[in-house]
């Protein structure tokens, strides 16, 4: 039996039938969904009442191996099923107490199911576990068994949750018994794989796979196809209910879209009390002197950071007249505060301190006064920005039936995956920000913000998208980025420019090459990475060293260990340790990519959800070890440019400021590393490579756009990354 299978028969067919015993079924099953009696599910209720119906059925390990396998169909049937009833605004009397009646048509946003659509529920429930079965049977070369449904939020062997023209031509044949009107006989696999991919990507994802799928079924008048007709037919009910209630004065918003969360009321305090001050009339001007009189207290003309978030906090305690209330906001807010302060402080070079253009550009620790209105400006669109992603990443499952975001967490963990953007980005329509007004391709927008394709969204991409969008749009917002954007610009060549006129600055130009520590850590491990058979023989020797329980896994301290040891063993305990510690920061990068390779198991006591991805596996370890190696080289290339030379010394600080990428990027050309190599406009790669817009390149950077680079290059290396993506 395989997953799809198991699926379908703990929602049997019995549980969506017409008759009598279908509706005892399905009653029997509501009470269990929905626990409190008030008539209505969220999304986070659906997917726990699955969870709980696969491990009462199948156990604990199977049982949430296909709850995770299932939840991006069970995130599409809810979609597709809640808006079909539409939602309710209570009957009040004069005191606003709720009366008896079934109240006035609402288009606020629907984040429910009623009893009404639980059996269409159910029954797209169904069918979607088959689109997602058969997908992965394509995705990854799988063959239907019991590993074919792959584990979402990790990664089969294979499996990157897309099909490219490639696994389609080898796999489309294995579905011609699925049951699918569109999969049964396909007689021009490469003109039906052109006709899945919507969005001309050359590689169809799961939403275009269902979309296609559902297309054929109903042209083909199929029952399944019934089933789509149906749901479109009710939902289309609904919305002449909606028109026909918007025109009698019973709706308040359009019919066709759930009413957006909109700006916090944090938000609209924070904007009233800064705002103001970025205006360009005589009045606001004004206002400001007396607000840099205050920020300034002692007269030099400068304000650093510290003292732009003190005043910050002056300012709203004052404004609120409350220090609970102001200093919430002012926490509340912080993260948008060094944004702000660092696109002001690129504006234009403080001439009265006469700076170098070195220190103009790392510097960055003051604003002056000209700089002052542009801050204000700054800080009420950061703020903006941040009360929008919070009302993302904060979304949970709470009474008031908000869309969940991650389905189990119910508070922010400062960054938002993609579930999280699906089930939410409608909320924040109307925050006044040009790339999310719109949201007609959700799927391509996260795409678009992902900018590291690491499956969630930072701060710092989230804003860096939201930037782009109002510059191209040309709003008031996006003059103010733009204008910060040239000044950087100019302040960039500046800096070359001084570097190249002074003799004693070396710009890149001279090529150290991979250290001999590097080549030694690599001689250590290369030969576990081969795929021949001494290869195998001598990783499985390598492995019992760090099973010790052979319980089959191995933790990062494991992992640490083994590493320590082996080196100790080839080169000595001072030359061995030296290199361990030397190249240690890059053990826990490699640990994390290579644990996710294989599929997630369960393997937790009942009170915990401890799975295999917590540990590396032994099929995971020939890939463990070439990841090693990998970001050992990466971390030997970023260790030359940091401080200016190869090793640790003391001017290293973890992190690449624009003065020394530029000074030192042409040092580590031949380290054989795709995105170094042919540089061009190192400003520009700087840029690109500065993930989080703060004006230095950290590790975990660094290593991500030389790993994008890789694979868009096709090498060896890109290989090892694209499978683990």
């Amino acid at each position: 039996k395989n997953d799809a299978e198991s699926f379908l028969a703990l929602f049997s067919a019995g549980l969506i039938e017409e008759s009598p015993e279908g509706r005892a079924e399905r009653a029997k099953e509501w009470k269990n969904v929905d626990a409190n009696g008030n008539g209505l599910v969220s999304l986070a209720k659906i997917d726990r009442w699955i969870k709980q119906s696969l491990v009462s059925k199948y156990g604990k390990c199977e049982g949430i191996r296909l709850w995770r396998a299932c939840r991006l169909g069970t995130l599409r049937a809810f979609d597709q099923v809640k808006d079909i009833v539409p939602p309710r605004i209570p009957r009040k009397d004069g005191r606003g107490r709720a009366t008896s009646g079934p109240g006035s048509l609402s288009a606020s946003g629907n984040d429910f199911i009623t009893k009404r659509e639980f059996r269409l529920l159910v029954s797209l429930l169904r069918v979607y576990a088959r689109m997602v079965d058969a997908f992965s049977v394509i995705d990854g070369g799988g063959n239907g068994d019991a590993r074919s449904l792959r584990t979402v939020g990790s990664i089969g062997d294979y499996s990157d949750r897309h099909i490219d023209l490639t696994e389609w031509l080898e796999g489309y044949e294995k579905l011609s018994g699925s049951g699918f009107a569109a999969l049964g006989c396909v007689t021009d696999p490469k003109q039906a794989f052109t006709d899945m991919y919507a969005d001309c990507g050359e590689r169809v994802l799961l939403r275009e796979w269902c979309d296609y799928l559902e297309k054929a079924e109903v042209e083909g008048g199929t029952e399944m196809g019934r089933l789509f007709t149906t749901v479109a037919e009710q939902k289309n009910a609904r919305d002449a209910e909606m028109t026909a209630a918007s025109a009698k004065g019973a709706g308040k918003s359009s019919p066709a879209k759930p009413l957006p969360v909109g700006r916090t009321e944090d938000f609209k305090t924070f904007n009233s009390c800064f705002s103001f001050l970025s205006g360009k009339t005589d009045k606001a001007r004004s206002s400001r002197a007396r607000s840099w009189r205050t920020l300034d207290d002692n007269g030099n003309g400068m304000a650093s950071l510290a003292e732009v978030d003190g005043w910050i906090k002056i300012r709203l305690v004052s404004h609120c007249k409350s220090k609970e209330r102001g200093g919430a906001i002012w926490r509340q807010f912080r993260p948008a505060y060094l944004r702000a302060f660092k696109r002001a402080r690129e504006v234009a070079p403080d001439e009265r301190t006469k700076k170098s253009a070195q220190t103009e550009l790392d510097g960055g620790e003051f604003i002056s006064k000209k700089e002052f209105r542009l801050l204000c400006g700054f800080l009420c669109a950061y703020a903006r920005m941040h009360d929008a992603f919070r009302v993302i990443d904060n979304s949970s499952s709470d009474d008031r039936g908000k869309a969940i975001a991650s389905l189990e967490k119910l508070q922010d963990d400062r960054r938002i995956d993609r579930q999280e953007w699906l089930c939410n980005y409608q909320k924040v329509s109307a925050h006044g920000l040009v790339a999310l007004s719109a949201g007609a391709h959700p799927e391509a927008i996260f795409d678009a913000m992902d900018a590291d394709k690491g499956g969630m969204v930072l701060f710092g991409e989230w804003c860096r998208f939201l930037e782009e969008a109002e510059m191209n749009a040309g709003t008031d917002m996006g003059k103010m980025f733009a204008i910060a954007t040239e000044g950087k610009r100019r302040k960039t060549a500046v800096l070359t420019k001084s570097l190249a006129q002074d003799p004693g600055a070396e710009i890149g130009t001279i090529d150290i090459g991979p250290t001999d520590e590097l080549e030694k850590f690599l001689s250590c491990f290369k030969q576990l990475t081969a795929r021949n058979q001494e290869g195998r023989e001598a990783r499985g020797a390598e492995w019992s060293l760090i099973d010790a329980n052979a319980n089959g896994l191995a933790s990062l301290a494991e992992v640490d260990g083994w590493v320590s040891q082996r080196l100790v063993r080839s080169f000595g305990e001072e030359v061995g340790g030296n290199l361990w510690r030397l190249f240690r920061p890059s053990f826990i990068l490699a640990f994390n990519r290579g644990k996710i390779l294989a599929p997630t198991i369960d393997v937790g006591s009942a009170n915990t959800d401890t799975t295999t991805d917590d540990y590396i596996s032994k099929a995971e370890f020939r890939p463990l070890v070439a990841y090693l190696c990998v970001y050992a080289r990466m971390l030997d290339a970023f260790s030359i440019i940091d401080g200016g030379g190869a090793g640790v010394d003391a001017n290293d600080d973890r992190r690449i400021e624009l003065r020394e990428w530029i000074e030192g990027y042409g040092k580590v050309a031949s380290h054989d590393l795709a995105g170094l190599v042919g540089i061009v406009d190192p400003q520009e790669v700087f840029m690109e490579m500065d993930a989080d817009g703060k004006g230095m390149v950290l590790l975990g950077e660094w290593c991500q756009y030389l790993e994008k680079k890789e694979v868009e290059a096709g090498t060896e290396m890109g290989k090892e990354f694209y499978v683990g993506a």
